[in-house]
């Protein structure tokens, strides 16, 4: 199986015709086996006609790409509804960015009106499926105390009926090393500390979330994608990849392993570093390398290198692997950035190959093309059809 996102809202999107849409559409389509195209939100109307038309064309399944919580265009994250952390202050979205400033899954006001979106969507008409996007919580690894969400006070209600009391938690995060907390975030530590209580109610929170979006969506009789975060990960931002799986069509994980931005885990394990030396005075190479040790991924010995060079091949298939362990039925699918973008993301081909070739070797069931068609260039298209059609 392979997924292809298209056309991520940006200033660029308005010098873009439907007719460039369209060739550049079907130019990808001509040369992979796309199962299903994901349209990116807040589009004006003729390009979303003109991808319908050319997928549907190709036999295509068309999906919306949809931020669940964070802004879409439509829903705007206002002040009040935004995840806050242990001191009640909102949270800021990356480069205070609507589309990555969450709002808090427990605010009632918040969830009526992201499900009410979703359900005005669900029944547009114009889709085959949905593939839900930040569904999470807000990534606390560039502050490992102070980014960490939600202390709200809906979230505190919520807890309390689960026998979690918020405020303990809050205690125990002023009083714990950097390490603990990580040892917590990595599942060194399940039980027995009240931060692994939080992160099991932020799990429990997104699950029942997400089963509330995905009934409305099976009421439209639409298929469900969900992309979740890379495995190592994947409870430090409250998703149970075991439990979601069962509320999904098929999975795709996050397992960016060169590009530089949020959810990569170049970017992620770099902020995990900054916090661990900034929170244990530790330099920059025994951070990397308590990190290594902690998520057995193989880290160079700086920071600049993580950035530039990422995570070997090897490393991206164990982590697929570790994927495989919480979802050993369903779809899943390795998500791959192709996009060449400055400084975010600027691929080796060799690499590429490398990671694609690793990938298939651990049975994968597809992959997640990302993030956005329109900045990937062709040749590695190509690539990808070549290393998923061979024996």
């Amino acid at each position: 199986m392979i997924t292809l996102q298209f056309l991520e809202p940006g200033p660029h999107i308005a010098g873009i015709t439907p007719q460039q849409a369209g060739e550049r559409l079907k130019t990808a389509l001509d040369v992979l086996p796309v199962d299903c195209l994901l349209l990116g939100w807040d589009l004006p109307v003729p390009l979303v006609e003109i991808c319908r038309k050319y997928s549907h064309r190709s036999g295509v399944k068309l999906y919306r790409w949809h931020p669940l919580l964070t802004g879409d265009g439509i829903i705007y994250p206002r002040k009040e509804w935004r995840t806050r952390n242990l001191k009640g202050k909102p949270l800021p979205g990356f480069r205070d960015l609507p589309e990555f400033t969450f709002v808090c899954p427990n605010n009632p006001e918040a969830r009526d009106a992201v499900m009410t979106r979703l359900s005005e969507l669900a029944q547009s008409g114009l889709y085959d499926g949905f593939f839900l996007d930040r569904m999470r919580f807000p990534s606390p690894a560039s502050d490992l105390i102070h980014a960490l969400s939600c202390f709200c006070k809906h979230c505190h209600m919520a807890a309390a009926k689960k026998g979690l009391d918020l405020e303990d938690v809050r205690v125990f995060l002023e009083q714990s090393e950097g390490s603990l907390i990580l040892d917590t975030y990595f599942g060194s530590l399940m039980k027995g500390n009240p931060l692994a209580d939080l992160l099991d109610f932020r799990q429990q929170t997104i699950t029942e979330f997400i089963s509330t979006a995905h009934d409305i969506l099976r009421l439209s009789s639409l298929e469900v994608g969900l992309d979740c975060f890379s495995p190592s990960l994947t409870r430090m931002v409250g998703q149970d990849l075991e439990a979601l799986s069962s509320l999904s069509d098929w999975t795709k994980l996050m397992i960016y392993g060169h590009a530089f931005g949020p959810a990569t885990l170049p970017f992620e394990f770099a902020n995990l570093t900054r916090s661990l030396m900034s929170c244990e005075g530790l330099s920059e190479i025994e951070a990397l390398r308590y990190l290594s040790t902690l998520s057995g991924f193989s880290f160079p010995d700086s920071l600049s290198a993580l950035r530039e060079v990422g995570l070997s091949s090897q490393d991206l298939a164990i982590e697929f692997c570790r994927g495989h362990k919480f979802v050993d039925q369903g779809i899943l699918l390795a998500g791959v950035e192709l996009v060449e973008i400055p400084v975010v993301s600027e691929l080796n081909a060799l690499n590429l190959e490398a990671d694609l070739r690793a990938f298939k070797t651990t049975g994968v069931d597809g992959f997640a093309l990302s993030w956005d068609l329109w900045h990937m260039p062709l040749e590695r298209l190509s690539l990808v059809a070549q290393v998923w059609g061979a024996g």
